[in-house]
């Protein structure tokens, strides 16, 4: 009833709320708090409690009395039963109609497309991904698709002109990457990799986005920042409402640019259905787009991109190993790394080079993860 009312709400405001009010959604067990040891009939009790018994006086009972008793509790237990499954039955109806209410809700904001509620929705539909139809799964990508396409041009109209003081705060940068995550997320937990040719789930609009978001993201001077870190307003900024100190109180949508990109990243160069799928062009392209934004960003996000490579070399190391190649090269051409195209940057016609700058890195943590990505690749050649 309280998420029906907090949707009939919405609706009656036509979705001019705050970002606050949707992120209750995410606070739901929708279909997740039966994953534990249960029965439809009786309850987990708390083995921290110890169980006394006290010993009580045993009553004189006749045989015909004694019967008797057993016959009414068996009733009783059977009664106890048939409502304990009605119970149970009412519940997984209780649980299908919130995750109705909750999607139609997604689904009538990401139409809208509400500015202050896009990095919200997108959360919250890669949380609950699993949970949707698969027949949906085409009209999301699609709506994905153009949230992002419009997240570009959002981008260049800012960066042409000011944004207007009036207008709320958007992350572009996270929303594009939270509109990636959610497209991959749809294809895990369920069998759906076996049924995307059917399906049509063409996610290579998604991938190529990502490739060219990866220097600008490098860029980006709040990479290590969520929405709980402290610190000063940017006073040539019109982000006050963003830094304001309530929000580190919040305990949802802290994840970090570079959290969300690393997500992103794993599941283009690592998906768990279908590991060894990845071409070696898409593989090599990201490996040197990674190794050149490792030069420029933090040493923490630095750090993450090491160990995520060293995961891609550990699984994937004979496809990238000729990037490594000093004396002669794989490819024919130029590497171009702005081409938008991710096979079409032509990656196997450079080297790996930054390789030497990292081993001059100011963090200790750094130069050992470079020289432990390298042993990793010549682990692989032979």
């Amino acid at each position: 009833e309280a998420v029906d009312l907090l949707c009939k709400m919405m609706k009656s405001r036509n979705y001019n709320i705050h970002e606050s009010v949707l992120n209750t959604f995410l606070h739901l067990r929708l279909l997740s708090e039966f994953a534990h040891r249960s029965s439809s009939t009786r309850t987990d009790k708390n083995e921290d409690e110890p169980v006394v018994k006290q010993k009580q006086k045993r009553e004189f009972r006749t045989k015909k009395e004694r019967k008797r008793l057993r016959e009414v509790k068996g009733v009783e237990k059977e009664l106890r039963e048939a409502d304990a499954t009605v119970s149970h039955e009412e519940r997984d109806k209780n649980q299908s109609e919130m995750l109705k209410l909750v999607f139609v809700a997604y689904f009538r904001i990401l139409k809208q497309r509400v500015p202050q509620l896009m990095g919200a929705v997108l959360e919250g539909l890669a949380r609950y991904a699993h949970l949707i139809n698969q027949d949906f799964f085409g009209d999301i990508l699609e709506a994905l698709r153009e949230l992002v396409i419009s997240t570009e041009a959002a981008e260049q109209a800012l960066a042409e002109e000011d944004e207007d003081a009036s207008t709320a705060p958007r992350n572009i940068n996270r929303e594009s990457l939270l509109c990636i995550i959610t497209a991959f997320a749809l294809l895990q937990g369920q069998d759906v990799v076996k049924s995307v040719g059917s399906l049509h789930l063409d996610l290579e609009f998604f991938i190529t986005h990502l490739y060219k978001t990866l220097l600008p993201s490098s860029m980006n001077p709040d990479l290590e920042l969520s929405a709980k870190s402290l610190r000063l307003r940017d006073p040539d900024g019109n982000d006050d409402e963003a830094l304001l100190p309530q929000q580190a109180k919040h305990k949802i949508n802290v994840q970090t640019t570079t959290v969300l990109l690393l997500r992103s990243l794993s599941s283009v160069l690592l998906p768990p259905q279908n590991l060894r799928s990845v071409p070696p062009l898409r593989l090599a392209a990201f490996a040197k787009q990674l190794l050149t934004i490792s030069l420029q960003l933090p040493e923490k996000s630095c750090l993450a991109m090491m160990g995520l490579l060293q995961q891609v070399a550990k699984v994937q190391g004979k496809k990238i190993a000729a990037l490594w190649y000093t004396e002669e090269r794989k490819g024919d051409g130029v590497f171009n790394p702005l081409r938008e195209e991710v096979e079409g940057s032509n990656p196997f016609a450079t080297t790996i080079w930054e390789g030497e700058l990292l081993r001059q890195h100011f963090c200790p943590q750094v130069r050992e993860s470079i020289v432990a990505l390298e042993k990793g690749i010549v682990a692989s050649r032979s």
